[in-house]
């Protein structure tokens, strides 16, 4: 469900596993991965905190070639004293799936509506709600270190998409870019 990502040579995305146990209905969010070489199915085990949080407040996403999650919470109040969502970024380590790293949390200035990606210094490119003017949106660039936002541009909605130039060999059965 949701957005997915790639990473390497495998897709990754959140999805929820249901069982039954005892007559009783339960879930536990993860992380799929399809690795698009060898054509399987694998499933990332999320830590405790984040497997049993509502699904709708995960997603995934890519910082530098590695998978981050982006797990939205409340964080306080804003200046007009309504509860601040918040984004907390995990970032999976290389090579352990179960351990995740907490980078840092963002407090957006507005109503965060969600982290679209991330610049190559690591900075998260956000949709938020200007206070202000509830119909607009405003691009804004957060950064992690002096955890101020930069505008980048104001509209009505927003789709953003990482970009690489590459060059795949048709009938290459590694599925290589060169």
């Amino acid at each position: 469900m949701g957005p997915q990502v790639v990473i390497g040579k495998s897709i990754y995305w959140c999805a929820v596993d249901c069982t039954t146990v005892d007559s009783v209905f339960k879930t536990r969010n993860l992380i799929m991965s399809f690795d698009i070489t060898n054509e399987k199915f694998e499933v990332v085990v999320l830590p405790e905190r984040m497997a049993i949080i509502t699904f709708s407040l995960l997603s995934v996403s890519k910082l530098r070639e590695s998978l981050v999650i982006l797990e939205d919470n409340k964080c306080g109040y804003n200046t007009t004293n309504e509860e601040q969502v918040c984004c907390t970024v995990w970032m999976m380590e290389q090579g352990v799936e179960t351990s995740f790293t907490k980078l840092f949390s963002i407090k957006a200035p507005g109503q965060l509506m969600r982290v679209v990606g991330f610049r190559r210094r690591g900075g998260p490119i956000m949709e938020v709600q200007d206070y202000a003017f509830e119909s607009t949106e405003e691009l804004v660039v957060y950064e992690p270190n002096s955890e101020l936002s930069n505008h980048l541009i104001s509209g009505s909605s927003f789709t953003v998409n990482s970009y690489i130039e590459t060059l795949v060999l048709l009938g290459s059965s590694d599925c290589s870019s060169y």
